[in-house]
């Protein structure tokens, strides 16, 4: 299943119609869409990196990364672990990355 169908299918699952909520993070390397509250206080997330190799991006891969590079130090657990213990009254949260963009 590709990330774009993964993506729509929790959306609908949840009820959620409306477009993301989009912002680009780290010099715009990574895309966060997110899709809020959704039927029984849920939501989906999608993080999307560009231009970066297929590697789970944590703080020991990441740090072999040039001091310049804008994801030197990017620590996706810590991401989705921050998003999780900041939502408590969300009782379902899927957070999907996805490498090299997101795919239609």
């Amino acid at each position: 299943m590709s990330v774009a169908d993964s993506v729509y299918f929790w959306i609908r699952h949840n009820g959620y119609q409306k477009e993301p909520a989009q912002k680009n993070l780290y010099d715009e390397i990574v895309l966060h869409e997110w899709w809020g509250k959704c039927r029984n206080n849920s939501a989906v997330k999608l993080y999307s990196k560009k231009n970066c190799p297929h590697i789970w991006p944590d703080k020991y891969s990441m740090a072999a990364f040039d001091k310049k590079n804008a994801l030197k130090g990017f620590d996706v657990a810590e991401i989705i672990w921050g998003f999780l213990k900041t939502l408590p009254t969300i009782r379902r949260c899927y957070v999907i990355l996805v490498s090299e963009g997101r795919q239609k």
